[in-house]
């Protein structure tokens, strides 16, 4: 399926870089129990394997050295102590650190990758890197955090697949390390990427910690045994495939709450029609020991992002982790009744306002408990959103014209993805992958509610 053309390690340029430590956060230090983000950026190529080899191939990798020296998180490791109350985990960056990088050839139907409808979710793991193993070095876990991978599909496409620990940055880092690396591939140096303010801000220690919360997350999680697992195969016959929200779509729904519901975005409109369809999804398509009690609960978690809301405020282009995790529960019962599309947009706007209306206090709430919070939920109903609206990875230019398909491959292992439309600005696209039998309940339940309100 993937052919292997060649698998090499891509460094700063030689001198340009000094040796440097970053402490983790404590908003980064919660990701280090989390699985790999992996993601898929599909490009149309119209152009042979050759023409990529010779040209393609040796402009990335001169380009991508000159973007890694400003990202030297990236390609450093992470470097954890075996024992908690030894140190305390960063990343280093010594000279000679590095990137794997792979360039591969395909052939798998591109069009097919790349559509909308439903298609098999192991389609797309051959099209993103492992992270390399972490190894042991002076008492510590040392592991890579980034890892890309190049795929050429001959005269029509180019994949870009890239895997990256969480605990190394959130996603609005990635487009911005992703911004810079497609400029400097396009000018040819880095001179109007620095001119143009861009640079990313790695400091981490601004991030301040007056409650102690990092100590208490770090405590709990260096008492576990930091393992970096590789992902576990899906089921044969799983599919991922995405579904358009339209703006009239978005007002449509917004008109059902409307004038009864104060906090009404296009955002909480849309997760709160999502969570309604994929309760009924798994309603319609569950049997036998995947029923659940209705009366259970069930969690709609999602992230906010917090640069602009922390006093002093971050700068934008602040490299790391800087997210707030937003937990919205209610019964299944309440989400599947009548009223349950209200219930939803209710109980996501509450959310949110807990967590927006009141400066840093409201950010971080319960996170004076560690990972409490998180661990109260093992085992309950959750549904992870992944990705945001805000963040234009559609505008990325390599020189090849903007992307045809952005695709967030770890979400085939529990999330849901929301992106913008990359073909009309206010649409939305969502992105799903389940067993078969659900996604065909999930398309029915989505359609037909849609045609119901407009």
């Amino acid at each position: 399926m993937v052919t292997v053309l060649e698998h090499c390690q891509v460094s700063p340029p030689p001198g340009t870089v000094a040796e440097n430590l970053f402490p983790l956060s404590f908003l980064d230090l919660g990701w280090l129990l989390s699985s790999p983000l992996q993601e898929a950026h599909f490009f149309d190529f119209p152009h042979p394997a050759a023409y990529f080899r010779q040209t393609v191939v040796p402009d990335l990798k001169a380009s991508l050295s000159l973007t890694l020296k400003h990202f030297l998180p990236f390609v450093g490791k992470l470097i954890l102590p075996i024992d908690p109350d030894s140190g305390w985990p960063r990343f280093r960056y010594a000279d000679g650190d590095s990137v794997p990088v792979t360039f591969a050839e395909c052939h798998t139907d591109y069009d097919d990758l790349v559509g909308n409808h439903a298609r098999s979710a192991n389609d797309f793991h051959p099209l993103v890197p492992q992270l390399p193993p972490a190894g042991h070095a002076c008492d510590c876990v040392v592991a890579p955090v980034l890892a890309i991978q190049v795929t050429v599909f001959p005269n029509k496409g180019i994949c870009l697949g890239m895997t990256t620990d969480h605990a190394a940055c959130d996603a609005s880092s990635i487009l911005g390390f992703l911004r810079a690396w497609s400029s400097i591939t396009q000018l040819g140096d880095d001179a109007a990427y620095v001119a143009s303010g861009a640079v990313p801000f790695c400091d981490r220690t601004v991030i301040k910690d007056t409650k102690g919360i990092g100590a208490s997350i770090w405590n709990e999680i260096g008492k576990m045994k930091y393992q970096r697992l590789p992902l576990p195969s899906l089921p044969s016959d799983q599919v991922r495939a995405t579904f358009l929200i339209t703006r009239a779509n978005i007002q449509g729904l917004k008109n059902l709450v409307l004038p009864s519901t104060k906090r009404v975005s296009s955002f909480i409109v849309a997760c709160a029609y999502l969570w309604t369809c994929l309760a009924k999804a798994t309603a319609a398509s569950s049997t036998g020991q995947e029923l659940r009690d209705e009366n259970e609960v069930e969690h709609f978690s999602f992230p906010v992002e917090c640069r602009a809301r922390l006093d002093p405020p971050l700068p934008e282009t602040y490299f790391g982790n800087c997210l707030a995790p937003c937990f919205s529960t209610a019964k299944v019962a309440q989400i599947l009744g009548e009223d349950g599309f209200t219930t939803a947009v209710e109980t996501i706007g509450e959310e949110l306002k807990k967590r927006l209306d009141h400066g840093e206090e409201g950010i971080f709430k319960g996170a004076e408990g560690g990972l409490a919070e998180f661990v109260e939920k093992i085992g309950q109903r959750i549904i992870g959103l992944a990705g945001s609206p805000k963040f234009d990875f559609y505008g990325i230019d390599f020189g090849w014209g903007k992307p045809k398909k952005y695709e967030i491959v770890s979400i085939n292992y529990g999330a849901v993805q929301i992106s913008g439309s990359k073909d009309s600005s206010g649409d939305l696209e969502i992105g799903l992958s389940f067993p078969k039998s659900k996604m065909d309940a999930f398309a029915t339940i989505f359609e037909d509610g849609l045609k119901n309100i407009t």
